[in-house]
C-alpha cells in the first residue's frame, strides 16, 4: 500500500510540475525516460550539458551529438531532486522526511525527459513533414522572435522554419496528453486518467 501511494505521489507530482505538455515520440524517447536510460540509447553519444536563458527551476538541458545522430538533439530533463528536498524539509514525521531525502539524493541519470528539439544538419523542405502529418493545426509567425512555424498540435510537433516558410530549421517535439498517460501506465502500472476524470469529460 505504502508503495503504491508513493509511485501515486510521484506521478502526479511529475504531471502537476510539467503539466499541460504537449510530443510525437522522436527517437524512442518516451515520457518518463530518464537520463540514465537514454545514455544506454545512444552508447556512442556525447552528452554536453547546457544552461538555456530560460531554464526554469526544475530543467536541466542535455546536447546530444554524435557518428551517426544527424545534426544535434536537445533534450530537457525534469530534475525533481530540488522538489524531494522542499518536501523533506517540509515533512512533519521522521518516516516522511527520510523517504523524500532518499529521492532527493538520487543520482544525475535518475532525471526525465519531459521534450526535446532537433537541430538537423542541414534545413529540408517543409514538404516533407506535410506529407508525413498532413496540414498543420496552425502556422503564423511565432510571438517571440516573429520566426515562421507550424504546428501539429495533437502529435506534438512545432516546426521552426526559414523566413521564406519553405525549409525545416529545427522540431521540438513535446508530450501528448495520451502518450503521458501510457507511459505512464507502462511504467507505474497505473494512470492518473482514473474513472473520475473520464466521467466529468462526458
Amino acid at each position: 500500500m505504502g508503495k503504491r501511494i508513493f509511485l501515486a505521489t510521484l506521478a502526479v507530482s511529475i504531471l502537476y510540475l510539467y503539466s499541460q505538455a504537449c510530443a510525437e515520440i522522436y527517437q524512442g524517447i518516451k515520457p518518463y525516460s530518464t537520463l540514465g536510460e537514454i545514455k544506454a540509447s545512444f552508447p556512442n553519444a556525447t552528452f554536453s550539458k547546457i544552461t538555456p536563458a530560460l531554464s526554469q527551476k526544475y530543467d536541466v538541458t542535455y546536447s546530444v551529438t554524435g557518428t551517426g545522430i544527424n545534426g544535434e538533439i536537445f533534450i530537457r530533463f525534469h530534475d525533481l531532486r530540488p522538489f524531494w528536498k522542499e518536501q523533506s524539509d517540509e515533512a512533519s514525521d521522521e518516516a516522511t522526511q527520510e523517504m523524500y531525502s532518499r529521492l532527493a539524493q538520487l543520482s544525475d541519470d535518475s532525471i526525465s525527459v519531459t521534450w526535446v528539439r532537433w537541430v538537423p544538419d542541414e534545413p529540408f523542405p517543409v514538404e516533407r513533414l506535410l506529407e508525413k502529418h498532413g496540414n498543420p493545426d496552425k502556422s503564423g509567425l511565432a510571438d517571440e522572435d516573429d520566426a515562421p512555424f507550424k504546428k501539429w498540435t495533437s502529435k506534438g510537433i512545432y516546426a521552426h522554419l526559414s523566413e521564406d516558410s519553405k525549409e525545416v530549421l529545427e522540431i521540438d517535439f513535446t508530450f501528448t496528453e495520451k502518450e503521458l498517460l501510457a507511459a505512464q501506465k507502462e511504467r507505474f502500472g497505473f494512470s492518473t486518467d482514473t474513472p473520475a476524470k473520464k466521467s466529468k469529460k462526458k
